[in-house]
C-alpha cells in the first residue's frame, strides 16, 4: 500500500490561509452564472423552439442542475460564502431546494462519506463500488439514464426520503427503511421537507409562464429525468470508481481528480467538482480556489499520475477497461 505524507506538510501555512480564504464576490458569481445559464438556456429555447435549441438547452439545463448540488455541497462545508448563516440560507433556498435536496439532510450524509471514503462503511459506496463495468453494462446504465428510467426511480426514492420513509443517502438506496412510522410523522416531514421545494418551483414556474414559455418548465423536469441522471453518475464513478487503491486510507490514493475540458465542466464537471482529490485533502477548501490547489500539489508532484485522469473520455475507459460481459 502506497503512502504520502500529509498534504499540510507539503503547504506553507500563507498557502493553507490563502486556500481556506472565501470570497463572496466569487460565491455569488458561482450562483448568479448557475442561474443565469439555466434561466437563460430556457429562455433561447422557449423564444426560438427548435429541436436543435431545446437539445441545447437540455444538455445546459441538466449541467447547471449538477452545479447546484455541487454549490449546495459547498455551502454544506460551509465553504462558499465567508458567514455560516449566507451559507446555510443559500444553500438551503437556490442550491437544495430547486433539487429537492435538504441541506441538512445532505450535510449529515456527506460528512460520513469524508469520514468513511477508503472503506466498506462510505455511504457512498453504492455509486461506484461495482466499477469497472462491461461496455455493455456502461450501454445499459446510459440508456436507462436517458430514457428517464433512473430519473423516475431517484426521484420517488427523494419523496420518499423527504417524507421519512428513508434514511438520507444520494446512493439512492431504500435499504434503510424506518419501521412503524406514523401518518402524522410522514405528513410533518412533507411539510418540513418538501415545502421549500414546492414554493421554489411555484415561483420559478410562474416566472417562466409570465415570460411566455411556460412550456419550458417541462423541459426543466425533463432535463432533470433525463440528462442529469447521466451527468450525475459519470461523476459520481469518476470520484472513486476503480481506482488502484480504493482500500488506502490517504484520499489520493482512494480518489480521482479529473482534467476537465470546457464541454466537461458545462456538463458532468460544474463548479470545479472534478478536482476531487484536493477536495478530499482540505474539504473547507472552496470549490472556486481548487485549481489553485491542484496547482500547487502538481508543482510538488503530490499526486499521483494514475489518480489523474485527463478527460471524462479516459475516466470512462478506465470505468469498463477490465470487467469482461
Amino acid at each position: 500500500m502506497q503512502t504520502l505524507v500529509p498534504v499540510t506538510d507539503v503547504l506553507t501555512r500563507q498557502e493553507i490561509n490563502e486556500l481556506l480564504k472565501r470570497s463572496d464576490t466569487r460565491a455569488w458569481t458561482s450562483i448568479g452564472l448557475n442561474w443565469m445559464m439555466m434561466v437563460g438556456a430556457l429562455w433561447i429555447a422557449g423564444s426560438f423552439p427548435h429541436l436543435v435549441t431545446i437539445l441545447l438547452a437540455a444538455i445546459v439545463v441538466a449541467g447547471r442542475q449538477l452545479g447546484l448540488v455541487i454549490l449546495m455541497h459547498d455551502c454544506a462545508h460551509h465553504a462558499l460564502f465567508r458567514s455560516k448563516r449566507l451559507n446555510e440560507w443559500i444553500g438551503e433556498w437556490l442550491c437544495g431546494a430547486p433539487m429537492i435536496a435538504s441541506l441538512d439532510g445532505y450535510r449529515t450524509y456527506h460528512l460520513k462519506h469524508h469520514k468513511k471514503a477508503g472503506t466498506t462503511a462510505d455511504p457512498d459506496l453504492a455509486n461506484y463500488q461495482n466499477y469497472p463495468v462491461s461496455r455493455a453494462s456502461l450501454r445499459r446504465k446510459i440508456f436507462r439514464d436517458l430514457s428517464g428510467q433512473t430519473g423516475v426511480k431517484n426521484l420517488l426514492t427523494v419523496l420518499a426520503m423527504a417524507i421519512g420513509l428513508y434514511d438520507y443517502s444520494l446512493a439512492f438506496r431504500k435499504s434503510q427503511r424506518r419501521q412503524d412510522v406514523s401518518l402524522g410523522y410522514l405528513v410533518s416531514q412533507a411539510f418540513q421537507n418538501l415545502g421549500r421545494p414546492v414554493l421554489v418551483h411555484l415561483v420559478f414556474a410562474s416566472l417562466l409562464f409570465t415570460a411566455g414559455i411556460g412550456w419550458t418548465y417541462g423541459l426543466w423536469w425533463l432535463s432533470y429525468l433525463t440528462l442529469y441522471q447521466l451527468f450525475l453518475r459519470i461523476r459520481n464513478a469518476a470520484e472513486h470508481a476503480a481506482v488502484d487503491e480504493p482500500s488506502n486510507p490517504h484520499p489520493a490514493f482512494h480518489t480521482r481528480t479529473t482534467k476537465a475540458r470546457w464541454w466537461e465542466r458545462l456538463t458532468v464537471a460544474p463548479n470545479y467538482v472534478n478536482f476531487h482529490i484536493e477536495h478530499h485533502l482540505l474539504p473547507a477548501v472552496p470549490g472556486y480556489r481548487l485549481p489553485y490547489f491542484h496547482k500547487i500539489l502538481t508543482e510538488r508532484s503530490y499526486l499521483p499520475p494514475s489518480q489523474v485522469c485527463h478527460g471524462y473520455g479516459e475516466v470512462l475507459d478506465v470505468l469498463v477497461r477490465t470487467r469482461a460481459s
